[in-house]
């Protein structure tokens, strides 16, 4: 029997605006790639192409991903299809195929995240060779890797039976493997994964920290050439932050789903939503926040320059690197 509580009424209503949140966030998203692949194909000289390349990539895997996850997680979590979820899709292909990949998806999340750091300070401690080292097919290999990690994973476990289990109380319908052995492998493995990411890239944004601290030390006229950079290594710190969430969360439904606490295994996976949309769209808001002249371009690209003309967010990079972007003059109309 459903309960009707204080604490439904909040999770249904958390559910709803991280609905209303992804699907903004979504268009957001999807027209801001397409965007940085205009800038990209035209060789806009705004942004820097090896950097943009690596969030052109992730950024298409983060779109397919978030439609996924809607058909095969999220609305599950509303107790709506009971007929699709209960009956048609557990012991299904697509079901396991499905579930299988998201897990894969968020484990190449994380390693990408890795490549992301690895570049924001390598652009840093060595300016002179970023260009060199980043591009051809060490460029690919780079943003391509995690790729490779994930696939024999995914294709040992994409055929695991998969069900729908009912919570009773609040009327959520939660995803699981139905053979507890493959169900603590792969979360097993998920969890290696992102506590080898977590650690690695924690070790890189000392690396970098350390970097931009001596770099500061410097020359102004050298600062400006590195300040496009070092403002843009701001964002490994919030991926950082914000996947170290995820990571927390997995850690207690690992343990959960071990010692078969159902409450909480479904709570963790309703909070898990969240964390997944903070995840999945932080790369987006944080480009535009961090970028004055990406922003500036992005609201053009929109048409919604003159909506957006007054806004100044402070603390944000507003000169273009001479290494990186060099300065090109406007066209006259």
């Amino acid at each position: 029997m459903i309960i009707i509580d204080a604490y439904t009424i909040f999770l249904k209503g958390l559910i709803g605006v991280i609905f209303a949140v992804d699907i903004t966030s979504w268009i957001i998203y999807l027209v801001l790639i397409i965007f940085l692949l205009k800038c990209r194909i035209r060789g806009d000289q705004l942004v820097s192409k090896e950097f943009y390349t690596l969030c052109i990539f992730n950024g298409i895997l983060d779109i397919i991903f978030v439609v996924e996850e809607y058909i095969n997680f999220r609305i599950p979590q509303f107790g709506i299809f009971e007929d699709l979820y209960l009956k048609r899709l557990p012991g299904t292909f697509f079901a396991g195929a499905c579930y299988t990949y998201s897990l894969c998806q968020v484990s190449i999340i994380s390693l990408s995240g890795i490549t992301i750091t690895f570049n924001r300070f390598y652009a840093i401690k060595y300016p002179t060779k970023y260009k060199h080292f980043w591009s051809g097919w060490k460029l690919c290999l780079l943003t391509v890797w995690p790729v490779f990690i994930v696939i024999p994973i995914f294709i040992g476990f994409c055929d695991a039976d998969v069900n729908y289990i009912v919570d009773e109380e609040r009327g959520r319908f939660i995803q699981n493997f139905t053979d507890e052995t493959t169900n603590d492998t792969i979360w097993s493995i998920t969890l290696y994964i992102h506590i080898f990411s977590m650690i690695l890239n924690a070790i890189l944004n000392v690396f970098i920290i350390i970097t931009t601290r001596s770099k500061h030390k410097l020359p102004k006229s050298t600062n400006k050439e590195l300040r496009i950079d070092i403002t843009m290594s701001k964002f490994t710190l919030i991926y950082f932050f914000s996947f170290g969430f995820v990571v927390i969360l997995e850690i207690i439904l690992f343990f959960a789903f071990k010692y078969k606490k159902k409450e909480i295994s479904f709570n963790c996976l309703t909070f898990y939503i969240l964390a997944q949309t903070i995840m999945v769209f932080f790369s987006p808001y944080t480009l535009l926040f961090l970028s004055k002249e990406l922003r500036s371009k992005f609201f053009q690209f929109c048409g919604l320059t003159k909506c957006f003309s007054n806004i100044n967010i402070p603390f944000t990079n507003s000169t273009t690197s001479k290494r990186v972007v060099p300065l090109q003059p406007k066209n006259q109309s």
